[in-house]
């Protein structure tokens, strides 16, 4: 469902990533080597959930407007049936 989600994952993200990886580690004092992975790794997980969410939100909205366009299709479809009666 997360068609776009390595687009966004592949860029921004990564730079982002290693700025707070980098941060944390001056912080508590060690290499950022160390916890870079576990750092980056937890991101990655938030971001990709808040994309899933946001997807999944997106794609109720679309489902909404169809159900919502195909009632007034078939409204159209029933008043031209009522003018060509006559």
């Amino acid at each position: 469902m997360d068609y776009n989600c390595n687009v966004i994952l592949d860029c921004d993200v990564s730079i982002d990533v290693e700025r707070r990886a980098i941060e944390s580690a001056r912080r508590r004092g060690r290499p950022f080597w160390i916890p870079w992975s576990m750092e980056r790794q937890r991101y990655l997980t938030s971001k990709r959930k808040n994309l899933q969410k946001k997807n999944a939100e997106m794609e109720g909205v679309r489902k909404r407007r169809c159900k919502k366009l195909d009632g007034l299709m078939s409204e159209k479809q029933k008043l031209e049936e009522d003018v060509t009666a006559y």
